[in-house]
């Protein structure tokens, strides 16, 4: 088990500018990584005519942004939990992208893990949420943002 101090809060403004709300919030809890407007993330990488969802080259470019900072990006087609957030709990907050269905996917931030729950920053509304493992383990794909 591992729990971090609540992120701020932070609602995301676009239908699929989830991940850059989570990354606005994980930027301004995180020290040594500048702060990262949710508005200016979605300028810069997201794509309007998706809602301001990210696609693979702009997602690319968006890690290689984020390495200068030290932060990374995994992607993770399983992931074995509680170990692969918590390990990256004790260290930072963790942003976590995941496919929802076919093909849609959605970000929330992390600040904590228990035997059976995970508690994060909701962007869809701005809210804490604390949830079953299964909520995100059944997704087919993750990406996990962290700062080592």
């Amino acid at each position: 088990m591992h729990y971090r101090t609540k992120p701020p809060l932070n609602r995301q403004n676009h239908p699929n500018s989830c991940w850059a709300a989570a990354i606005d919030s994980f930027s301004r809890i995180n020290s040594g990584i500048p702060t990262y407007r949710e508005r200016d993330l979605y300028l810069e990488y997201g794509v309007a005519s998706s809602g301001y969802g990210l696609n693979s080259s702009n997602l690319a470019r968006l890690e290689v942004e984020l390495a200068r900072h030290g932060c990374r990006l995994d992607l993770a087609g399983t992931i074995c939990l509680p170990y692969d957030i918590e390990d990256k709990l004790v260290k930072s907050h963790v942003v976590i992208m995941w496919c929802v269905g076919g093909s849609d996917w959605h970000a929330n931030l992390i600040y904590g893990i228990d035997n059976a729950t995970i508690s994060a920053m909701e962007t869809r509304d701005g809210s804490y949420r604390t949830r079953p493992w299964g909520h995100y383990m059944s997704a087919p794909g993750q990406y996990l943002l962290w700062r080592p």
